[in-house]
């Protein structure tokens, strides 16, 4: 009996040893991670662009908050009837369904101004929207995109009340969404010249929508990844969406715009190529 003991005992050292070490490690990051990342509550993100929420995600989560998104207005409201103990809510101006401001207003209808609000947006920017926010809708914090990593972490710290401290850099905690956001350019690209080809086929207003969100998107997200001229480049453009669109509405597109994006699309390709 002693001797199978010993047997068995000489079997399981080795296996143990035989464990690759970085799956032991791996399992202490875990570890780790999850007594970092006890929750202290929740926030609610509402925003249409994936890489954005994954963005505040991660940092959300480095700091201790859970994270619940939404990517309409339709979906955030329904969002907030069934959990009601969001901690603070960070919201898009420009949402699939209608605006940010919308959202805020239905929100402070039913909150009387109880819950933080961080309205983050490239659009609302001027100074009238700017007092609306604040004043009539008793918006905590604006900002403008694209959104620096420790930026983030402060306001979620001071929306929530949690306490400041020293932690892990937040660039390093984003180095792999980096990657992933490098790994997805192709995809957004490809996705840009098919709206591209669309709007110089057709220059709708549904078209030029289409248009104007992958735009927005890019314009929002890029610079937090490290490519800031491209997020430049999609803010002016932007801008001229808008115009556009109005234009479109009255039936005045000019053609010299519309071959205009040909140069744009060939900027976007040199600026994604152009990692800072």
């Amino acid at each position: 009996m002693l001797k199978r003991l010993s047997l068995y005992w000489r079997s399981l050292q080795e296996w143990l040893r035989s464990i690759p070490l970085q799956f032991i490690q791996n399992i202490q990051l875990k570890r780790k991670e999850r007594a970092l990342t006890a929750p202290k509550g929740m926030i609610l993100c509402v925003d249409d662009d994936p890489d954005f929420c994954l963005y505040i995600e991660r940092l959300a989560l480095s700091i201790g908050l859970k994270q619940d998104t939404a990517y309409s207005i339709k979906e955030a409201k329904q969002k907030i009837v069934d959990h009601p103990s969001y901690q603070a809510y960070v919201i898009d101006g420009y949402l699939p369904d209608g605006s940010g401001l919308d959202l805020v207003a239905w929100i402070r209808e039913r909150d009387n101004g109880n819950v933080p609000i961080c309205f983050v947006s490239r659009i609302y920017l001027s100074a009238g929207h700017f007092r609306q926010l604040k004043e009539e809708l008793k918006v905590d914090i604006v900002l403008e995109k694209p959104l620096q990593a420790e930026e983030v972490s402060r306001l979620l710290k001071k929306l929530c009340h949690l306490e400041v401290k020293e932690e892990a850099k937040p660039d390093e905690l984003i180095g792999d969404l980096k990657i992933r956001y490098q790994q997805s350019i192709y995809g957004k690209l490809e996705s840009m010249e098919k709206r591209i080809l669309q709007v110089q086929k057709l220059a709708s207003v549904e078209n030029l929508a289409e248009f104007k969100r992958e735009v927005h998107n890019i314009s929002g997200t890029a610079a937090s990844f490290g490519f800031k001229k491209a997020g430049d480049l999609c803010r002016e453009m932007d801008l001229q969406l808008n115009q556009q669109i109005e234009l479109q509405k009255s039936g005045n597109v000019n053609p010299s715009w519309l071959q205009s994006l040909d140069d744009f699309f060939s900027k976007l390709k040199l600026y994604f190529q152009m990692d800072e």
